[in-house]
């Protein structure tokens, strides 16, 4: 049983233990529990040994046979940390109600995000339990082990807004520290504590004669509770001293036995322990004090620990594997508790576990060190990270656990757990960090990767500090390996949202870096990749095609998947900016192809793929194939999530922003934006942008929502020069560049047409001088309402059909749609010019589409056509026809010059099966069965001439 490299929490601390056959069922407190549910918390109260874990367990096992939701968290010390302490809280919640898509996001934000507040998350985790509409109880044992103010603070808050649904149960030593007086005081609280854990005489009596058989006599028994005063530790450890005595009512009379067995006697305690422990073989002895260590074991776990002291001597093969004594400990009732039913994972009680590790330091102290490094190699090897990095710590060797931290930092990274990079480095004493330089990075990783501009100071602190570290190296192939690190992470720090961001300085890092390699070696990979970005900032569109081209060969060449992912991505970025979509989904289609050749489970390894399904999703979403785009981009967003690139995250929340809109559920839409801007609150600009021109397109003539656009657009480009945001990710220029565009069509909307025009001119111009169609396309569209908002005259007529056509012609090409569904002025347009435009057909698709009845809908709220102009022309016939894409027109024609299937694959550079797929889809919106029938009844309705 190993670990899985996608899901790096340790799954046992989520189930229910196993509760042991023979245990005393104590109906009457989990009556009390069942019947308290209403009360937001229950509190477990007692010192240690009075049954607290048993009490809950055998009360969820007992909920969880009738249906009843239980989301178990068994806290320990290390879950101190916020981040790690919500990652668990949430996963034992979609553990206990099922999969929920927002507590799924909320886990891979926290794993992301190493500086994230959990009261900023706790809302969105309310509102999911509370729409899964189904009764659960959390329970969190052990809380005694939290320390930490913040997640006190979140359990507070958490109870204060508590939904119905939800209820709390606590097991802790001491009382947390929150508002008991006040739950009271609301009847919000119910209280178990040390006066009705208690056991009772018949359930002493019950313990040590059924289950312990003991055979005592009921004299025998009182007196023993009587000393115990009930508490179940000490019942256990009197009557694991009486086992295998012949005169135990003897002893028990002797007043020299133990005068009390209470647990405020801890000396007494730590006496019977000893006793207890004694009387087992040695080999057993030593088992239990080498693995006191350990959380939680496993045999082969326990087998790696114990073989690094040779706890047998020479004779070892004499002993029984470590697997029997897990069992027979458990057997013995050794304060030994099974976390799954199929007896793998166990742990020791808290209180014995305490024991054994005191004794461990007494008796072998110099071994704690290697016992912990044991344990770490075996976590290791079996892909249990966080825990392993607990042992390596525990080492005290930081030079150890600098090692490991070094070693493992970038599997973290590929699985955009950002948080544990940080908290592993937050770790270490400042003197150790500046001594490596790696561990210096690793912590600037977690944080240039989330591009805010507000880590910037503090990373390049880091970077220094790691810097000056570099002057005590003498490896020379270790320093430049170190410097090409600092410089990917200073090129991550250029992706923060920047209008000043010099794209040339980067192009200059960037050759830097591909000289320090050989021509072919896949270490040029970052620097190749590095100029592809600077190309793209620079609008230099031939030059950036060619460098992401040959990072892919090279990432491919070096099995750099994640190299493979991201070049992938922004070179399909880059085609659908020149207009080809569906060359833009072959790259994306082909990634994924290569990297399932390369990969076992690529997208378990790999969650970053899921960029790859969002630009297919928003290039099907364009050509309007709206059910495969909707479940393309879903997909993508559930991989990537909250993941290392929030580019990724920017294209997705957009597209999907786009479909809500279009599906009319206007609410989705904004949730999206929401969701975008909460984790990259650095483009909030533009999500902020997106909101106010929905609010202007809905209600154009709200005086407030006016002034809340001109306030937007003053904020957003307050100079009246030329503003030329580029591609790709350096300084979040396609975030700008959507900005961009809202801002020229609040501007238009608000008749501020000259600003509109100056800004659009020059970008035009750049677009079309480098050949971004899709950039055409758009600003050729503005261009044309502009002229449409400039009044009725003939000359703005004409300048208008000259920009639509021009739009027109790149827009055909592959099959483009939605970029037309701009509202009724530009609808208008193409209903007036369709019977005679060259591109009738193409331009039926897409009113079939945009156009909302025969009479092109005039009646909007705030939507008005300029005076004069027909309100009902007369539309195409293809309109009542589902809509051929660009693609399924070119193989229309093929088909009508008389290609055979595979002529037109080799024609159109597409699969056999792709082919297939395009006939198929254009026979049946044709509503024909042959090619022949396709033909004639394409030539009728205007898609192919006669």
């Amino acid at each position: 049983m190993t670990g899985t490299m996608s899901f790096p929490l340790v799954l046992t601390k989520l189930l229910v233990p196993a509760v042991r056959q023979r245990v005393i069922l104590r109906a009457r407190l989990q009556d009390l529990i069942s019947a308290e549910k209403h009360p937001g918390l229950i509190l477990l109260s007692a010192p240690a040994g009075y049954g607290k874990t048993t009490l809950l367990c055998s009360w969820a096992k007992s909920a969880q046979s009738t249906g009843t939701a239980v989301a178990w968290y068994a806290l320990d010390s290390w879950d101190n940390d916020p981040l790690t302490f919500g990652s668990y809280l949430v996963a034992s919640l979609i553990q206990a109600l099922g999969p929920i898509s927002e507590l799924a996001q909320i886990t891979q934000r926290l794993r992301s995000t190493p500086d994230m507040d959990l009261t900023q998350v706790l809302p969105v985790v309310i509102n999911a339990v509370l729409a899964a509409n189904r009764e659960c109880t959390l329970v969190l044992d052990d809380y005694h082990l939290i320390t930490s103010k913040a997640i006190h603070n979140s359990i507070i808050y958490l109870l204060d807004h508590l939904p119905q649904t939800l209820h709390v149960l606590i097991g802790s030593r001491i009382d947390p520290p929150f508002p008991l007086a006040r739950l009271r005081a609301r009847s919000q609280l119910f209280e178990i504590r040390a006066a009705d854990l208690r056991f009772q005489l018949d359930e002493s009596a019950k313990f040590l004669n059924d289950m312990m058989q003991l055979d005592l006599s009921p004299q025998a028994v009182t007196a023993l509770e009587e000393r115990t005063e009930g508490w179940v530790a000490g019942l256990q450890l009197a009557a694991l001293m009486l086992s295998g005595h012949a005169d135990k009512e003897k002893i028990i009379d002797d007043k020299e036995f133990v005068t009390s067995f209470t647990e405020g006697h801890r000396y007494l305690v730590e006496y019977l322990l000893e006793e207890v422990v004694n009387r087992l073989p040695e080999r057993h002895q030593r088992f239990l004090l080498v693995t006191s260590i350990l959380e939680r074991m496993s045999a082969p776990l326990c087998e790696a620990v114990t073989c690094s002291t040779n706890i047998s001597g020479d004779a070892q093969d004499n002993f029984p594997p470590d697997s029997a004594i897990l069992e027979q400990l458990e057997q013995a009732n050794l304060f030994i508790i099974a976390l799954d039913d199929q007896g793998y994972w166990y742990r020791y009680h808290h209180l014995f576990r305490e024991f054994l590790f005191a004794q461990l330091k007494k008796a072998m102290p110099e071994s704690i060190p290697q016992l912990h490094r044991s344990a770490c190699e075996w976590l290791t090897a079996n892909n249990f990270l966080r825990e392993a990095a607990k042992h390596a710590f525990l080492t005290r060797d930081w030079e150890y656990a600098a090692a490991f931290v070094e070693q493992h930092s970038f599997t973290m990274i590929v699985l955009s757990d950002l948080a544990t990079i940080f908290e592993w480095c937050s770790a270490f004493p400042e003197n150790v960090i500046q001594k490596h330089p790696l561990l210096c990075m690793h912590q600037c990783w977690a944080l240039a990767l989330s591009f805010r501009k507000q880590y910037k100071e503090r990373v390049e602190a880091r970077l220094h500090q790691a810097e000056a570290a570099f002057l005590t190296l003498e490896d020379s192939p270790r320093v430049s390996e170190l410097k090409e690190i600092a410089a990917i992470i200073r090129i991550f720090l250029a992706m923060a949202p920047d209008l000043l961001a010099d794209p040339r300085e980067q192009l200059k890092i960037s050759l830097d870096m591909i000289n320090a390699y050989p021509d072919g070696d896949p270490g040029q990979f970052s620097g190749i990749l590095t100029a592809g970005y600077a190309y793209l900032a620079l609008h230099d569109a031939k030059n950036a095609c060619a460098a992401l081209e040959k990072a892919g060969r090279c990432a491919r060449t070096g099995h750099l998947f994640f190299g493979i992912v991201e070049t992938a991505f922004n070179l399909a970025n880059l085609v659908s900016s020149q207009g080809w979509l569906d060359r833009s989904i072959e790259i994306c289609r082909q990634a994924q192809v290569d990297l399932a050749a390369l990969l076992p489970e690529p997208k378990q390894a790999l969650p970053a793929m899921g960029c790859l399904d969002v630009i297919i999703g928003c290039n099907l979403l364009e050509q309007n194939h709206l059910d495969d785009a909707e479940s393309s981009l879903l997909r993508g967003l559930g991989l990537i999530g909250w993941g290392t690139n929030p580019n990724y995250l920017l294209m997705a929340c957009i597209a999907l922003y786009r479909l809500r809109v279009i599906q009319n559920r206007p609410t989705e839409a904004l949730q999206f934006l929401s969701r975008l801007e909460t984790s990259w609150p650095d483009v909030a600009f533009l999500t902020r942008g997106l909101r106010v021109l929905h609010a202007v397109q809905n209600q154009p003539d709200a005086f407030q929502i006016r002034v809340e656009s001109d306030a937007w657009c003053n904020e957003f480009l307050p100079a009246k020069q030329p503003f030329m945001p580029g591609m790709g990710p350096f300084g979040a220029a396609e975030a700008f560049y959507r900005a961009f565009l809202i801002w020229i069509s609040l501007k238009i909307a608000a008749g501020d047409l000259n600003a509109a025009s100056d800004q659009i001119g020059p970008m035009l111009k750049l677009a079309e001088d480098n050949d971004l169609a899709t950039r055409v396309i758009e600003l050729s569209l503005q261009e044309v309402e502009l002229y449409l908002k400039a009044g009725p005259t003939a000359e703005n007529h004409a300048k208008a059909e000259r920009a639509l056509d021009r739009a027109l012609s790149l827009a055909s090409r592959d099959g483009f749609i939605r970029i037309f569904d701009r509202g009724p002025l530009l609808t208008h347009l193409l209903v007036e010019i369709c019977p005679n435009s060259p591109h009738r057909g193409y331009i039926g698709c897409i009113l079939a589409v945009v156009a909302a009845d025969e009479t092109t809908s005039t009646s909007l709220p705030g939507k008005t056509l300029p005076e004069g102009r027909d309100s009902t022309p007369r539309l195409p016939r293809q309109l009542f026809v589902e809509p051929l894409s660009a693609r399924e027109l070119d193989v229309l024609r093929l088909i009508e010059s008389g290609a055979t299937n595979q002529e037109i694959a080799n024609h159109l550079v597409i699969t056999i099966g792709t082919v297939k797929s395009h006939i198929n889809h254009i026979l049946r919106k044709l509503g024909v069965s042959n090619r022949t029938a396709a033909i004639a009844q394409a030539r009728e309705l205007g898609f192919l001439k006669p």
